[in-house]
């Protein structure tokens, strides 16, 4: 197998990207202000976008410029996710962030505790107060 051009890997990159998130092509040319031809070439690593617009395409693919040009996009990019949730914070006061990142942290919890089946929903239920358990159980 062949080692890919830098603007190969980019454009296989933003097609993969672009095909995960639902976009069409017609879609992400409009958004980027360019035509779908030119889209096109980039996607089939013919032609680079111009360096201004890799902030637009990052952006618009819910990533961050060199996540275009990683060698391995299949696999999830935590790094990705922890800037977009670093952009989503950063306006917002420390008091409002802190209790986002409470949230989450909550959320999180839950949602790896759900994941490990049957036995921690027990888990869970046994652990409720009488009263409560019994609401579950009249439901």
């Amino acid at each position: 197998m062949t080692d890919l051009t830098t603007a190969e890997l980019l454009g296989k990159n933003i097609a993969e990207r672009r095909r995960k998130l639902g976009f069409s092509q017609k879609y992400l040319s409009v958004k980027l202000g360019i035509s779908q031809e030119s889209m096109a070439r980039i996607e089939k690593g013919i032609i680079s976008p111009k360096v201004s617009r890799l902030e637009d395409i990052a952006r618009t693919l819910n990533c961050t410029i060199p996540a275009l040009f990683e060698k391995c996009p299949n696999t999830p990019d935590s790094r990705d996710r922890a800037a977009m949730l670093e952009e989503m914070l950063r306006p917002l006061p420390d008091d409002a962030q802190e209790a986002l990142l409470a949230l989450i942290s909550s959320a999180s919890r839950i949602f790896c505790e759900t994941k490990k089946g049957a036995s921690s929903t027990a888990k869970q239920q046994n652990a409720l107060c009488p009263r409560d358990r019994a609401a579950r159980v009249k439901n």
